[in-house]
């Protein structure tokens, strides 16, 4: 929830630092957090993975003020279901670089 009125959430931004292919099947998304900074609160609507390029010490932090720290190698591949809003905070001291891919279901 948004600090200044916990009533009110926070505004969602993007997934990723930069968007490389958005289509009917899928969205990759280049992320890159520089250290001590954050993604936006944002929303995965399908489910999606993540491949690390760059490892650090990150942690997803969820509207509720819930913290999964996750401190994974380069090269690690993580599949996860669409989840609650979130954002994703760099808590080391170096850049932190994955790349994200939604997995879109065709209607």
């Amino acid at each position: 929830m948004n600090s200044a009125n916990p009533q009110t959430p926070p505004p969602l931004g993007s997934i990723g630092t930069n968007c490389l292919l958005a289509d009917d099947v899928v969205s990759v998304w280049d992320l890159v957090i520089p250290p001590g900074e954050a993604t936006g609160w944002h929303k995965h609507n399908h489910d999606y993975l993540f491949i690390v390029l760059t490892p650090g010490r990150v942690y997803t932090e969820y509207e509720d003020g819930t913290k999964e720290w996750q401190d994974n190698p380069a090269g690690h591949v993580e599949r996860r279901p669409a989840e609650a809003v979130h954002r994703l905070v760099n808590a080391g001291s170096v850049e932190y670089r994955n790349i994200v891919v939604e997995l879109k279901q065709k209607q």
